[in-house]
């Protein structure tokens, strides 16, 4: 094309899936501590795909585009065994429209994800989870469930939107500062889960909140209730909700400066803005906003709105020094108070966490010594210097450890020291 080369790369791939699972005696009858019973597991799946791609040169060197370019691609599936197949295209742009200094960046895509071989063809596990039944408001934190494949479930199916700029001036200010901006926005459609308690829910047909919950049981849900009229036993499969749309910004900063007498300074910053993560868990149901909410009904994971991590690395001569910063905000959660269970709601702290690294180079003549010392780093290097704890999580007693397990590491202060030798 008049303004370059076309890049262009296609390709194709078959693959077989297969998952065995063979417990032993003890995974068999749960007895392992920590775990519960196992079942044998077996399923297999066979795919073919293939997939295109083209780079574009647009425009190039005419006012008003520096450089314009766009990326096709396509990729498409078929599955065998269920007798599936689905192709999904990926449109992008890229635009420099007076120098190298200022890009400007744009794509949409859409995506597929037939469901795993665990997620359709699992054995009943079973598993202690905290449900809360919705007639009374009462939660049991370790309520008996069992959880299996649901062989009708659907794929899921997205779509992506990401529109961006990327800013490096070159004037003697502001030269070795790079700034970015990237707004995205994600859609699925048919999200693959297991909730016991929105089998609960479907059961009773309502919600803790006394929201209805339409919709029945679906082939494989259960639910036993005892003597006394509690909940037993939940039985549940995975399934397919309405739609999950999350938007939000990354934001990226990145600054150099070097100078004779004190060495090289690098600043960097990177930060997540989660907009909104709304939910519809039925198709034609309410939109639930989960900005700062509990993700696994456990407290282990929640939807949080700010993360962001910071650093400055300075190195002069042999010497190196890193100190990094990573924020987590705060999220939603609730306790109950004794002896009447009430419920308190709280909000989570934000939390900031360093790290820090120091390193010396030895380089130059040391003697007799010289062959062994020579090219030698020694690092010493903490992380989580202040040993900050992770903050309190309890989603009404639901929470077994404390804290959100899957935003944080209980590792507390960590110290190492390295030695890295080059030959």
């Amino acid at each position: 094309m008049p303004a370059g080369l076309v890049g262009f790369a296609f390709g194709a791939d078959a693959r077989q899936e297969t998952l065995d699972q063979y417990p032993d005696l003890s995974g068999l009858s749960g007895d392992i501590i920590g775990s519960s019973t196992a079942a044998t597991t077996n399923a297999q799946r066979k795919i073919a795909g293939f997939f295109a791609e083209a780079q574009l040169p647009l425009l190039s060197g005419v006012e008003g585009a520096h450089v314009l370019s766009a990326d096709l691609a396509v990729r498409h599936e078929k599955f065998f065994t269920s007798d599936v197949d689905t192709t999904v295209p990926k449109i992008g742009l890229r635009w420099q429209p007076l120098d190298e200094t200022l890009t400007l960046r744009a794509s949409w895509s859409e995506g597929f994800r037939e469901p795993s071989l665990y997620e359709r063809y699992a054995t009943p596990t079973a598993s202690l989870t905290a449900v809360t039944d919705p007639r009374d408001g009462s939660r049991e934190p370790e309520q008996d469930v069992t959880f299996a494949g649901n062989r009708r479930l659907a794929p899921e199916e997205t779509s992506y939107t990401n529109i961006g700029f990327v800013w490096s001036p070159n004037n003697d200010t502001l030269r070795g500062l790079t700034l970015g901006v990237d707004y995205w926005d994600i859609t699925r459609e048919g999200t693959v889960e297991s909730s016991a308690q929105d089998t609960v829910n479907r059961f009773f047909g309502v919600d803790p909140d006394g929201a209805a919950a339409p919709g029945g049981l679906l082939p494989g849900e259960s639910v036993a209730l005892g003597a006394n009229g509690s909940i037993f036993l939940v039985n549940s499969v995975f399934f397919n909700v309405g739609e999950t749309d999350a938007s939000g910004y990354d934001f990226s900063a990145n600054y150099v400066l070097n100078t004779d007498n004190m060495g090289r300074f690098e600043f960097n910053g990177l930060a997540t803005w989660l907009q909104s993560y709304d939910r519809v868990f039925t198709v034609g149901g309410a939109v639930n906003d989960l900005i700062g909410q509990d993700v696994t009904g456990t407290g282990d994971d929640f939807y949080i709105e700010w993360k962001g991590r910071f650093s400055v690395d300075w190195s002069f001569r042999d010497w190196s020094v890193y100190i990094g910063a990573n924020y987590t905000g705060g999220y939603d959660d609730a306790d109950y108070i004794l002896p009447a269970f009430d419920i308190l709601e709280y909000r989570g702290d934000d939390t900031w966490i360093f790290d820090a690294q120091v390193s010396y180079n030895f380089r130059g003549d040391y003697g007799r010594a010289g062959a062994l010392l020579n090219d030698t780093k020694v690092t010493l290097g903490a992380r989580n210097l202040f040993d900050q704890d992770p903050p309190f999580a309890s989603a009404l007693w639901g929470n077994s450890t404390g804290y959100p397990g899957f935003l944080y590491s209980p590792e507390g202060q960590f110290v190492y020291v390295s030695l890295n030798k080059k030959l």
